[in-house]
């Protein structure tokens, strides 16, 4: 039988610790707001929020994040509150987009069958804000 000093297995225990706490998810969660002020929706707003695993994220280049990420999203539109599940090409979308770490775009549609794009558009106004 091996015995070990209680201080390496006091130092052995730190570092699996330490180690399991780097890989724990970290949820980051934003409310959006979405104001259409062009098109046959203008005077409308939109409310939502999505929210995904930090940890699934470099920080570095081009990054995308789907549902099987740990991505969730919701969105009020109309009256109607509709989630990740209805987007029209779920599970491969919805999609939010990061570069460098900071988010770029939501690609989420439910709407119908034909896939569109609002994030961004001229007339729909987005502000995202980070909830802590």
């Amino acid at each position: 039988m091996m015995r070990f000093p209680i201080s390496t297995i006091a130092i052995a225990g730190l570092s699996l610790l330490t180690l399991t706490q780097c890989t724990q998810s970290i949820p980051v969660t934003y409310h959006f707001t979405v104001e259409v002020t062009k098109g046959g929706l203008a005077g409308n707003t939109f409310t939502g929020e999505f929210t995904y695993d930090e940890s699934a994220l470099s920080g570095e280049g081009r990054e995308i994040l789907r549902v099987e990420d740990g991505l969730s999203v919701s969105m009020t539109m109309l009256g109607e509150t509709i989630t990740e599940t209805e987007d029209v090409d779920y599970p491969d979308f919805p999609q939010l987009q990061f570069e460098d770490g900071e988010v770029k775009r939501l690609e989420f549609w439910a709407e119908s069958e034909e896939r569109g794009s609002w994030w961004g558009l001229p007339g729909w106004e987005v502000t995202l804000e980070l909830q802590e």
